[in-house]
């Protein structure tokens, strides 16, 4: 078992100083958020040591899923029972839900916002608007259509770098006949649905994904290439370990680091991840986009959104809060150790891994090209009902007696999310 890197040692060190002499009369924030990973306490750690500075403290409730289902009941039903907390991470069209029902700030209200507003990514901030209102801070960008390779067992075993499908299963094949798990995956739908996306994107093109996943074209659901997406990602689970019985992500990932599996496939939380047991990227690993996607930047923003409050402190912290989450700092300092990129375009990527700076320029070039999408798996670009329909879909491939066909899993993921788009927020 390979242990933390110094600079994740380091922060935790701070975290624990610090917390040992928060004043008597510190404000306390309550946060809901749902980082449980190593590297994402540690971006979680970073914050919080950011807020102790200030002489005040997080109180962290976590909330199971990374934006499905339970994260939104777990909040609804805070919020419902007047018990809503004081910030808490909302995803995508969430921040519309809430924003609409009353329960969110209008951070435009705020200075500290308002300041640093033009120093993120268009296409992000956009993202945190309702009616052209911000509600929600970004806090992190990551890139979800990743393969990521194992550099020892694929030297051990003589295989290169796949450079399209065929290449990449051949590569799996190869491992597997000697012995060695080709692909890891944890059993959670969104992590099957986010490696899906990726390959309908591959197989039926930038055009095809935003009429299904953004516009919610349903007559795009009966494209073929969805058929041929599913047929693919029939053939990766023929191959693939899927780890039923730890089914959070980054179970696989410790396989990975472990020399335990060849192919990981996922957004770059995966990087971060491996970063802190000191792997890096073409040494230990090379990561990649899924084959056919090299130019399009699928992605997913932690984004946090601050409830309204009525006591002036709680008030006063918040304010403070989100001055913090919007700095350059916290941005920079943050995704350094969760392995996505800063949504602010101003941070420096200078002490940042090869995949970070990568995923940067793949960024930046599709902004230009129009091949910047969201990721439908991961919340970003439909109600909360629509995506949990979707991972709903995802799920009963293996809840089912039988292998589904092609024509069947079209069929059905297009009754699921017709029947979603219908759904009252």
């Amino acid at each position: 078992m390979k242990l933390p890197s110094a600079m994740h040692r380091r922060v935790a060190c701070c975290s624990l100083f610090l917390l040992l002499h928060v004043p008597g009369n510190a404000t306390t924030l309550n946060l809901m958020h749902y980082w449980s990973s190593i590297s994402e306490t540690s971006a979680y750690s970073v914050m919080r040591v950011n807020v102790l500075e200030s002489g005040h403290d997080i109180s962290g409730t976590f909330l199971t899923g990374a934006g499905g289902e339970s994260t939104r009941e777990k909040l609804t039903d805070a919020a419902l029972h007047g018990e809503a907390p004081d910030a808490a991470f909302v995803k995508g069209a969430g921040i519309a839900r809430w924003a609409r029902l009353g329960f969110l700030k209008d951070l435009s209200a705020y200075q500290n916002y308002r300041n640093e507003l033009n120093q993120f990514y268009p296409i992000v901030r956009q993202q945190m608007e309702v009616n052209g209102k911000p509600y929600a801070i970004p806090v992190s960008l990551h890139r979800t259509n990743l393969v990521f390779s194992n550099e020892k067992l694929l030297q051990r075993h003589g295989i290169t770098q796949p450079q399209n499908w065929d290449e990449l299963i051949s590569a799996m094949r190869t491992l597997k006949q000697r012995g060695i798990r080709p692909l890891a995956v944890g059993d959670e739908p969104w992590q099957l649905a986010t490696i899906y996306e990726s390959i309908l994107l591959s197989v039926g093109g930038a055009d095809l994904y935003r009429q299904a996943f953004v516009d919610n074209n349903i007559r795009a659901f009966k494209d073929p290439a969805f058929v041929v997406a599913y047929d693919r990602l029939q053939q990766l689970l023929s191959l693939a370990s899927i780890n039923v019985s730890n089914s959070r992500w980054y179970k696989p990932a410790e396989q990975f680091y472990n020399d335990q599996v060849g192919f990981l496939m996922g957004g770059d939380w995966i990087s971060g991840e491996l970063s802190i047991v000191g792997y890096k990227p073409g040494k230990n690993y090379q990561c990649f986009a899924m084959p056919g996607t090299e130019n399009a930047f699928v992605y997913s923003v932690d984004s946090v959104a601050v409830f309204n409050q009525p006591e002036a402190t709680t008030q006063n912290l918040q304010e403070q809060f989100i001055g913090l989450l919007v700095s350059e700092q916290v941005q920079r300092e943050m995704n350094q150790v969760k392995g996505s990129i800063p949504p602010r375009m101003d941070v420096s990527l200078e002490h940042y891994s090869q995949c970070s700076v990568q995923a940067a320029n793949v960024f930046k070039s599709a902004e230009r090209n129009n091949l910047v999408l969201p990721s439908l798996a991961n919340g970003m670009s439909a109600s909360p009902f629509v995506t949990e329909a979707y991972l709903q879909v995802i799920a009963d491939i293996f809840s089912e007696e039988r292998k589904l066909s092609g024509d069947e899993f079209q069929k059905h993921l297009l009754k699921s999310l017709k029947k979603a788009q219908y759904t009252i927020i």
